[in-house]
Order: C-alpha cells, then sequence, then structure tokens
C-alpha cells in the first residue's frame, strides 16, 4: 500500500512548468489499520458477550433455582420497590403468601425428588395464574408469596382463590 501526492510546480509566470509527484510506502501502517479494526470488533464481540453473561448472571442471582420463580432477596427487593413507590402514590399493593400443605409428610412418604416436582409444578401453576404486573416468588421451603400492585382487595382475594383452585384441579 502506498501514497501518492503530486505537487504542482510553478515558474516564475506562475505557468504551471511540472509536477512533483511523491510515492509514500504505508504498508505497515495499513496492516496496523486492520489489525486495530480486528481488535475493536473482537472487543464489540467480548463487550456483547459480558453485557449478555451479566443479563444471565442477573436471572441466576434474581431466580430460585429449583422453581424458577423469583428467589427470596429478588422478591423482597421488588416489594419494597413497590411498596414505598405505591403508599406515596396512594395506591393499593396486595400481597398473597401460599403455603403447600402437609409438605414435610409428602417429603418423608415420596421422598424428595417428588416433593422437589411438586415445588416446581406449584410455582409454575401459580405464575400462569397471576396477572400481568403481578408476579410471584419462592419465599421459602414451600411457601410462596404473590405480589397483586394497582389491585383492590376483592380483586386480589378472587385471583389467589383462582390460585387456590388452579393448584388443587391441576396438581390434586
Amino acid at each position: 500500500c502506498f501514497v501518492v501526492n503530486a505537487t504542482p510546480i510553478f515558474d516564475s509566470k506562475e505557468a504551471v512548468a511540472g509536477t512533483l509527484v511523491s510515492f509514500e510506502d504505508v504498508t505497515s501502517l495499513e496492516q496496523q489499520k486492520q489489525s486495530l479494526m480486528h481488535a475493536l470488533s473482537e472487543l464489540e464481540t467480548s463487550k456483547d458477550q459480558i453485557h449478555q453473561q451479566n443479563l444471565r448472571l442477573q436471572e441466576l442471582a434474581s431466580r430460585d433455582v429449583l422453581t424458577g420463580a423469583f428467589n427470596r432477596r429478588s422478591l423482597y427487593e421488588q416489594l419494597e420497590g413497590l411498596w414505598n413507590e405505591f403508599q406515596s402514590a396512594g395506591q393499593p399493593l396486595n400481597c398473597i403468601m401460599f403455603d403447600v400443605d402437609h409438605f414435610k409428610k409428602l417429603n418423608d412418604n415420596h421422598g424428595h425428588a417428588v416433593g422437589d416436582q411438586v415445588l416446581k409444578d406449584v410455582a409454575r401453576t401459580i405464575q400462569e395464574a397471576v396477572p400481568k404486573p403481578g408476579f410471584a416468588g419462592r419465599y421459602g421451603g414451600e411457601e410462596f408469596c404473590v405480589v397483586l400492585p394497582s389491585m383492590t382487595s376483592a380483586a386480589a382475594t378472587l385471583i389467589g382463590e383462582q390460585i387456590r383452585q388452579a393448584i388443587e384441579t391441576k396438581l390434586a
């Protein structure tokens, strides 16, 4: 690679008397430029990968490994934010707690693998029944919490009953 420069040469009467042409070898500069462009492209790819990995880590940190529902820490964080927002706006915020009855007995009689499957099924059923912008989380053990913002207590009670019926129907 080279760069060509051409400059006119003028005589004493300002007429063009000739041209000065120079050639400069820029091969190494062009190679460095290509190398830098490649490194920049790799950095962009790496940046995107890191961003995707950070999103995945955030998801893993906020979700219960077994059920996929929000974990207790994430549940508290979201609930605290909503509490402050809704309290200052004077809007209703409902919270429903669910507990799987006789869960210890289920684990003792059928094993922890069956108990784990029951928890997964309960969590899935709850999450499918919770209308947006509501959400569900695993509070601990066999306990689940459903948060229903901007809903009257009567509507939240109805949702709670629908969730209970869905669990009874689908998982009985």
